[in-house]
């Protein structure tokens, strides 16, 4: 399934995570940045009030680092970014359409560290759209 940036913001708050406890990171967040026309999935991350909420809405799991939830088939929300704090991310998260969306500089710093095949288009237009 494809995500457009609508279906991203109707999908994250229709799960009714308490305001300013979740943020959009990732592929989507590049969509609500208006950076990239859909994503494949939705990574959310959490803060503490947000991971009780998120508890709620499925069993945890473990991911590479942190814990996460599937509350729906395309949507994960982890307890974390990386094994690091999310408190930086959303100190610097920006707010689009009335989600908490990650700035483009942690986008690519996370898109950097996995580096994958699949994260170089993505690396590319964040830092033409940072320069």
């Amino acid at each position: 399934m494809m995500f457009d940036a609508e279906l991203i913001r109707r999908t994250v708050l229709e799960l009714g995570f308490p305001p300013g406890s979740a943020l959009v990171h990732a592929g989507a967040a590049l969509t609500l940045h208006g950076l990239s026309p859909s994503a494949g999935d939705i990574d959310i991350a959490v803060n503490e009030i947000g991971w009780q909420h998120a508890l709620s809405l499925g069993t945890p799991a473990p991911a590479l680092l942190d814990d996460r939830i599937e509350p729906r088939p395309g949507v994960e929300v982890f307890n974390g970014w990386l094994g690091e704090p999310v408190s930086g991310l959303f100190a610097r998260a920006v707010e689009r359409s009335g989600v908490l969306v990650a700035s483009p500089a942690d986008i690519l710093e996370f898109k950097r560290k996995l580096n994958r095949e699949k994260d170089q288009e993505h690396i590319r237009i964040l830092e033409s759209f940072l320069q």
